[in-house]
């Protein structure tokens, strides 16, 4: 492993000891970190089992066809992405059944039931003016775990979905920024060959995978990649454990395609609010970004930090996006999608100033007296803002960076649908800092500003 990588890993662990009442889960998984410091073979980990691969004898459900697929399984339901993924295929596939892979954790299996159903609720109905009841009574739990065998499924009821869907959306997985690979693999990856198995079991189904674009780790003076484009091992190595384990399921998901099955990927860039309602990911690093700044009314806006790229899409997009695109007609060469920013680039330092023109008192300041203040916050016991923030900002070099991505031949896919990124402005932002007001994550503004304003879906 780099030496940069292990100076970086052993950085973070004194900075989670250093933290006080910080959770004894969080401080093992950094330290396990340091027990994982050799390198992953990652050769051994994309070779797929012979096993798994389509009959083409059992028949298929394939796009377009007079009738949309009968039965979606969808992972990761109860997600930011999820949810609105799941909102998409109601909407648009009145009459389909869409089943949601959901986890209940140790319960007996009534009470698993009412956990799973009452979680996805939860997440559903802040999106119910959008839906009518008969929509949301459609989405169907099954209870399961995607780190376990058989996605947590006894062998009867595997073997009943894999004889009756007809398409498979993978979105669900463990997100972690301070985890390592193996810490990920079940979660992660073993639930993607899981997946697989079941795609190519009795009737082969249509298998969409979302992953990130982060599997590029991309770098300052890296080609701008496009959806046909692949990380090599050597850059792989270095990424995070979250961004190695979407980069290994691709490889799966790839064999599989070569294979027989028919696959699709998508690979979305940061996910932000809705576009009409700012309804965002509570716990995404920009979130906490726009927090922390509130909260101690300064921000990092000098070389390294105002001119940082924020490659931002809006969660609408991409979750219609993804529905498109799994239930169109492709060409063998339009599996791999990019869901990024087309429009003007976002720049940290625009978001800065809409803060401040909303009526947040921002003090412009340098990274390192930035990194210092959420530093010190962070020692407050209960600081459920600069805690989690001093463990995702880099300790110097600025804020994180977002490479430049192209996307023309997935717009292009997109084109006869009328699906298109959302413009990401002021008027986004400032939906966004409402929002983010109603539900508490950021204190109402302290001086007179613009209007902050949202809507309804």
């Amino acid at each position: 492993m780099p030496v940069q990588q292990i100076i970086t890993y052993v950085q973070n662990v004194k900075a989670i000891n250093r933290t006080p009442n910080l959770l004894e889960e969080e401080k093992s998984v950094a330290s396990s970190k340091l027990k994982l410091l050799t390198e992953i073979d990652f050769e051994k980990e994309i070779v797929l089992e012979e096993s798994i691969r389509p009959d083409p004898s059992q028949g298929r459900w394939l796009p377009p066809q007079k009738d949309k697929p009968s039965v979606v399984l969808l992972t990761g339901a109860t997600g930011f992405i999820g949810v609105h993924v799941l909102r998409q295929l109601l909407l648009c596939l009145p009459q389909s059944r869409i089943l949601c892979l959901v986890r209940a954790g140790n319960s007996d299996e009534d009470t698993a039931g009412k956990l799973a159903r009452s979680r996805l609720l939860q997440q559903l109905t802040p999106l119910i003016p959008a839906l009518r009841e008969s929509e949301v009574l459609r989405a169907e739990v099954i209870v399961g775990d995607l780190a376990l065998p058989r996605l947590g499924l006894n062998p009867e009821l595997f073997k009943e979905l894999s004889d009756k869907v007809d398409l498979v959306i993978h979105n669900g997985a463990e997100v972690s920024s301070a985890k390592p690979y193996y810490a990920l693999r079940a979660a992660n990856v073993q639930s993607t060959v899981e997946l697989l198995r079941l795609s190519c079991c009795g009737r082969t189904k249509r298998f969409h995978y979302i992953s990130s674009i982060g599997v590029f780790g991309g770098q300052p003076g890296d080609p701008v990649y496009s959806e046909s484009d692949h990380a090599t091992l050597k850059r792989v190595q270095v990424l995070s454990g979250y961004s190695q384990s979407k980069w290994v399921s691709e490889q799966l998901v790839l064999e599989a395609s070569r294979r027989g099955l028919d696959t699709t990927i998508t690979r979305p860039s940061l996910v932000g609010p809705h576009i009409s309602t700012g309804r965002c990911n509570h716990t995404d690093w920009l979130c906490y970004l726009i927090r922390g700044v509130a909260q101690l009314g300064m921000a990092p806006t000098g070389p390294g930090s105002e001119d940082k790229r924020i490659g931002l899409v809006s969660v609408d997009y991409v979750a219609a996006a993804i529905v498109h695109l799994s239930i169109s007609e492709l060409d063998k060469k339009e599996r791999i999608h990019h869901l990024v920013s087309s429009g003007p680039v976002c720049l940290w330092g625009d978001i800065v100033s809409y803060l401040a023109s909303s009526g947040y008192k921002v003090k412009p300041t340098d990274y390192k007296t930035f990194r210092s203040a959420v530093s010190e916050a962070a020692q407050s016991a209960g600081d459920l803002v600069t805690r989690p923030l001093s463990l995702i900002l880099p300790l110097s070099g600025g804020l994180p960076f977002s490479h430049l991505y192209q996307s023309q031949a997935t717009l292009s896919r997109l084109q006869s649908s009328g699906i298109r990124p959302s413009v990401i402005d002021d008027m986004y932002f400032r939906s966004y800092f409402a929002y983010m007001a109603e539900q508490g994550l950021l204190p109402p503004p302290l001086t007179p500003g613009s209007p902050l304003t949202h809507q309804l879906e």
